[in-house]
Formats: structure tokens, C-alpha cells, sequence
């Protein structure tokens, strides 16, 4: 090992995960930056994940074997206790990082004291039913606000390329809580956003892996949806003062965490309404940049448009999108951005192209 103190902990809970936990591994210890400990806390596992972590020969994988399960959360709390690293980079069983990740937030983070934690842009790798592989870009917002502005609406750091400064989450008693399950990151950031700066690197540094065995799909999901609400119902009632009843608690989630169940030109027009609510809230509080929020408004808002269109037919909903202005109140500059934010480079360019009269 390069120093007896590594700077860098890289932190990968394994549970069973044989299939692709190889190539997570071996993207670690080619990575370009040296002087790190792949820390690799096996949870339980029955299948043969051990052995494949043994068999990677390299002096700087540290193994803890949990006799028992234990589950991710407990498992994730242990990597932060047992790391020795002054920063913690996150990847697990099924992921990939890419060569220069974690020299590029080692950078990041060396140059920037004040910033607690950073992400990147993500590449998601998709098994279909019959195992062949698609890949779709995933991009975040780069800066601080626009960050902790995104938080009341989605999970802005990709987890699979999170890296973290561990003494800021120490200062500041931030870590996972037991309640929100697979969303234990989501829950961990939107805290972390209200008194540490975060950053994306707007490049693409590692894959997350999207496949039928996850613990993140199936019947799991549904779980996970709940446990999103629930973060983003504190995250509102915390920084801006709301605490949604039934009626606002079921348009916040339509719009924001479900809009596929949008299928009505009232539905979206309630969506809008909402969405223009929460701007004017923020005008009144000043929790957030008023910018980004309206931007992360705005990517909301073409979600539930995108969805609504596809019940309602392309016609009507270039006409609902038309009415946007007078629905939520934004201005084009707005809109533009949630269109960028939220649609394919292809589709943007068109889009684009279409209300410039082009």
C-alpha cells in the first residue's frame, strides 16, 4: 500500500453479488489514482462473493466478513466507521468507476475545503428481460444551488459516483438512518445540502448498473417511492416551512415522484398550479436561489408534460405546453432550462429549434 494512511477509502457493501462484482472491483484497482484502501464489507453473502474479492490480487483490499446479515444500511454505517481515508468514495457491488474518478473529486475536493461532498454525471447501464445491455446518460446539476434547490424534487447525487469528505459528515452528525432503506442516500444528501456545500463534476464518471436481481427493483421499488415522499416531505416541511395534508401531500408526490400517473389535462394543470405554489412559497422564505429553484421547478414541470402527452395525445399536449406561462408563471428562459434538464440532446436541439421558429 502506497502510505499507511490512504486519503481515499473506497467503501463497496457486497450482499450476494457474484454476478458483476469482478468487474467493480477491478475498475477500483486500475483506477489512475493510487493511494487508496478498497474496503470491501461482505454482509452475510451465501454465493461465492467472497471468493471473488480474494481472488482480485491487490495489497490494498481490506475485507470484513459479517457473519451475518445485516442489511445495507447497517452495512454502509460500519464502511463509515471503519474507513480510514480522510475521503469516502462510494461504489457498489454492481457498479463501475471509471478510470479517473476518484482522481478527479480527489482534485475537486483538495482545491475546495468548504465542499463536503461530490458527485458526477453517471452512465446507466440497462439489462433488459432478455440480458442485453443499453446505456443511457444521466446528467445532474453542477453547483451548489442548483443542488440543495433539487432536493425537495429528486435525488440529485448519483450514489454510485458519490465521494465524500468524511470529517464534514462527522462535524455535522450526518449519516444513514435505518427507516429510509435503499433511499438511505437520498434522505443522507438532502441533509447534508442544508449545511455543507455539494458539487457535481459535470463529467461521466462511472456506470450504475440497472438490472432485474437489484435490490432497488421490483416489488422493492414500491418501498422506495415511499421512503422518497417521506424524505421529500421533511425536506419541505424543514426549509420551507410545509407540511402537506393528504390533498397537497398527493399533487406534491403526482408531480414530483409519479408524474407517469399524470393522464389528464387537469392533472397537469393541478401539477402546474402546485409547481407555481411552491415558487411563490420560496419567494416568501428565501430558503433557496430563487434561479435554481425555479430551474428545478421547470424540469419538473416538462416531466409531468412529457407524461401527460402521452395520455392525452402530442396535439393536445403541445397546446398545454404552450400555456405554460400562464400556468406556473415562468418565462421561457425557465422553461428552456427544464427542457434541457429533462429531454435527450437530440429532442432538446428540436425543441429548441421548434420555439425559436426554426
Amino acid at each position: 500500500m502506497p502510505s499507511s494512511e490512504p486519503l481515499v477509502t473506497v467503501g463497496m457493501a457486497v450482499y450476494n453479488g457474484a454476478e458483476f462484482l469482478t468487474k467493480s472491483l477491478r475498475s477500483i484497482v486500475a483506477g489512475s489514482y493510487p493511494n487508496i484502501e478498497l474496503l470491501v464489507v461482505d454482509d452475510g453473502s451465501t454465493d461465492k462473493s467472497i471468493d471473488i474479492v480474494k481472488r482480485v490480487d491487490d495489497s490494498r483490499i481490506r475485507i470484513i466478513h459479517n457473519k451475518l446479515n445485516n442489511g445495507l444500511v447497517r452495512t454502509r454505517q460500519q464502511i463509515m466507521q471503519e474507513a480510514r481515508g480522510t475521503y469516502l468514495a462510494w461504489l457498489d457491488q454492481d457498479d463501475v468507476a471509471y478510470p479517473n474518478r476518484i482522481a478527479r473529486q480527489v482534485a475537486l475536493l483538495e482545491a475546495n475545503q468548504a465542499v463536503g461532498a461530490c458527485g458526477s454525471w453517471t452512465i446507466h447501464r440497462v439489462h433488459d428481460a432478455s440480458g442485453k445491455e443499453s446505456l443511457r446518460k444521466s446528467s445532474a446539476p453542477g453547483r451548489h444551488e442548483e443542488i440543495h434547490a433539487s432536493m425537495p424534487f429528486v435525488n440529485p447525487i448519483s450514489f454510485n459516483t458519490a465521494t465524500m469528505r468524511v470529517s464534514a459528515f462527522l462535524q455535522n452528525d450526518l449519516s444513514f438512518r435505518e427507516k429510509y432503506g435503499n433511499t438511505l442516500d437520498y434522505d443522507l444528501w438532502s441533509r447534508a445540502a442544508d449545511v455543507m456545500e455539494l458539487r457535481n463534476i459535470q463529467e461521466y464518471l462511472g456506470e450504475y448498473r440497472i438490472h432485474s436481481s437489484q435490490t432497488s427493483r421490483g416489488p422493492s421499488s414500491n418501498r422506495m417511492l415511499e421512503a422518497a415522499w417521506s424524505v421529500q416531505r421533511e425536506v419541505l416541511e424543514r426549509n420551507l416551512g410545509l407540511q402537506l395534508d393528504s390533498d397537497f401531500g398527493h399533487i406534491h408526490s403526482r408531480a414530483m415522484l409519479t408524474p407517469q400517473l399524470l393522464t389528464s389535462e387537469t392533472d397537469a394543470v393541478e401539477a402546474g398550479n402546485w409547481i407555481r405554489f411552491l415558487s411563490e412559497l420560496n419567494k416568501d422564505v428565501g430558503t433557496y436561489q430563487q434561479k435554481a429553484f425555479d430551474n428545478a421547478l421547470s424540469r419538473q414541470w416538462v416531466y409531468c408534460l412529457l407524461h401527460v402527452s402521452r395520455a392525452i395525445g402530442f396535439s393536445k399536449g403541445v397546446k398545454l405546453a404552450a400555456a405554460s406561462r400562464s400556468i406556473t408563471g415562468f418565462r421561457n428562459h425557465n422553461l428552456l432550462y427544464g427542457v434541457r434538464a429533462a429531454l435527450p440532446y437530440q429532442v432538446t436541439a428540436m425543441v429548441q429549434k421548434l420555439m425559436s421558429g426554426g
